[in-house]
């Protein structure tokens, strides 16, 4: 964060006579020095349009105050000019526009284990679904800090915050920073655990533990990064000022670096079982209801790269509580699809429970056989009578064109075809 080269627009005071209504009355001595010195080279004293306009002599305030006067004192005068401009007060939507999309994905949770309770499902709570309440447990404090990062000034320029909400808002956004990269990876592990219910293939297992490892490994790595960018922690949200003493790595290419992994690893995350997918047999209008399915996840990667360009001003910015808001946002956004995603297969199980209707109106001849899945051994479903199998039927249930409502049920067969519980 480069605050100190804070762009400052400034204007000299009004004369002396009128000094008790002047904005600028109460700056401080070396910001009052600075434009003794430099105005009088760009404008008349008694010219306040000339004052408020003049880039040049914009520029060369700024210069002199950040030589000469410390941080606070700029944004104070700063905010002093832009009330004798009178300059408008910019903020940005407010930022609880995101709540309605966390209670969906607060409910989709709490559905997803009604959905395994036994009255409803004989599928048991696994570790997908542990995996998922970690993450909503995680998203209460990440939904905390983000929310009251708006009474800390988020989305206002920073010259109209009190320094010590900006050290509040930089916590704010300390806290996040600390939390996002392990909850990501807990919903990474939450899609990877569900895929290894469907699947009964050892090699798949061992891609799918793989990538799992590569997840949990970026989460500690880069929550553990920042939680500790600093030393002495504080210092993390207190350097901005200029008047405290640490160290810091550098955050700026962390960010870049995690934020790209991030997206990587979603597309590796969501593209893992479609291999398997397209090799089932099915005509093309159900298998491509299985594939959307399965694919909704990509919109978790659309909201990452959206993000992703907001993280692209993150180390530029000189007016970091205006332009982060679109960072946090879409965080959030990010997260929370992310949760929705991951939950919306269980919801098949409980619809048909809720609608039993729905499923019998859609049962029709759409047997899916593990022909299509092959016979070697490296093939993500074994065909009937494989290597490993205890006492399997070799049937394979049905998948209905409500592809998405009977997804869950119709992917036992996988299990059952190679003796398996499904649980």
């Amino acid at each position: 964060m480069q605050l100190t080269r804070l762009a400052l627009v400034l204007a000299l005071s009004l004369p002396l006579a009128s000094a008790q209504t002047n904005p600028l009355s109460g700056i401080s001595t070396c910001a009052v020095g600075c434009m003794g010195t430099v105005v009088p080279n760009f404008c008349n004293p008694t010219d306040l349009s000339c004052m408020c306009t003049n880039e040049g002599l914009a520029a060369s305030i700024q210069e002199c105050l950040t030589s000469s006067c410390t941080l606070i004192e700029a944004l104070e005068t700063r905010n002093a000019t832009a009330v004798l401009c009178e300059e408008p007060i910019r903020t940005r939507p407010d930022v609880l526009l995101y709540l309605p999309l966390n209670i969906v994905a607060w409910v989709l949770v709490i559905l997803r284990f009604i959905a395994r309770h036994k009255s409803i499902s004989p599928r048991t709570v696994g570790l997908d679904d542990a995996c998922m309440a970690i993450s909503a447990v995680m998203l209460v404090p990440f939904t905390i800090f983000c929310t009251i990062s708006r009474y800390h000034g988020l989305g206002m320029d920073i010259w109209k915050v009190t320094p010590d909400d900006v050290t509040l808002l930089l916590r704010d956004f300390y806290a996040t920073e600390v939390i996002y990269p392990i909850m990501s990876s807990f919903i990474k592990a939450s899609f990877i655990f569900f895929y290894l219910r469907i699947f009964p293939s050892q090699r798949f297992r061992i891609i799918c533990y793989g990538v799992m490892t590569l997840s949990f490994a970026y989460g500690i790595t880069f929550s553990s990064a920042y939680a500790f960018q600093c030393t002495p922690v504080p210092f993390a949200w207190t350097r901005w000022d200029g008047l405290h003493a640490g160290t810091c790595i550098n955050v700026n290419s962390m960010v870049y670096a995690q934020a790209s992994i991030n997206i990587f690893l979603d597309l590796l995350v969501l593209g893992l079982p479609l291999p398997a997918l397209f090799k089932l047999e099915l005509s093309w209008a159900r298998k491509s209801l299985v594939l959307s399915m399965f694919s909704l996840g990509f919109f978790i990667t659309g909201v990452s790269c959206v993000r992703l360009s907001q993280v692209l001003m993150f180390g530029d910015t000189t007016n970091p509580s205006r332009e982060w808001y679109g960072l946090g946002i879409w965080t959030v956004i990010e997260v929370d699809v992310g949760i929705i995603c991951a939950c919306l297969p269980t919801m098949g199980i409980l619809l048909r429970k809720i609608f039993p209707g729905l499923s019998r109106s859609t049962q029709k001849n759409s047997q899916m056989t593990p022909a299509s899945m092959g016979s070697r051994s490296h093939d993500l479903a074994p065909s009937k009578g494989a290597k490993g199998s205890k006492g399997g039927t070799g049937k394979w249930d049905t998948l209905n064109d409500g592809g998405f409502i009977e997804l869950s049920e119709s992917m036992q067969s996988l299990h059952h075809a190679n003796g398996r519980p499904y649980h």
